[in-house]
């Protein structure tokens, strides 16, 4: 129980986490934990009814419930972001693709253009130029 303790403070203090969400996710779990350690005490022979041991058993489960539920909630939450993080790299990803094959196309239509006039050999040559630069 004072292991526990001591790693609650030291949560709370240093906040080993990168993002805010998991740090404050971690702290509360750790705070409910403390509170269930030191509630333990309750389901000895320290309250002599088994029928008040009983009913706060039920609600020393619903502590658990509620760290489980939102642990498992910032989870979903985490998980939901990463694939909205990765479907935005995929699509810019692909619409860069389709960019690339649409400057690739307009420079083999240049270069077409520019074999048969030697004239359009500097132009083509600056077009290109500028497409690499953008």
């Amino acid at each position: 129980m004072y292991i526990q303790t001591i790693f609650t403070v030291y949560i709370l203090k240093v906040q080993p986490m990168d993002e805010s969400i998991s740090n404050y996710t971690l702290i509360f779990n750790e705070l409910v934990i403390t509170f269930l350690c030191i509630n333990l005490f309750i389901f000895t022979d320290y309250v002599p009814s088994a029928l008040v041991r009983y009913q706060l058993g039920w609600i020393f489960l619903y502590f658990v419930y509620l760290v489980v539920l939102v642990t498992a909630g910032v989870w979903i939450f985490d998980f939901y972001q990463m694939i909205k993080r990765q479907y935005m790299i995929l699509k810019f990803k692909h619409l860069m693709e389709q960019r690339k094959i649409k400057v690739i196309q307009h420079n083999t239509l240049v270069d077409i253009i520019g074999k048969h006039n030697p004239r359009n050999r500097n132009v083509v040559y600056k077009r290109r130029n500028l497409l690499i630069d953008e």
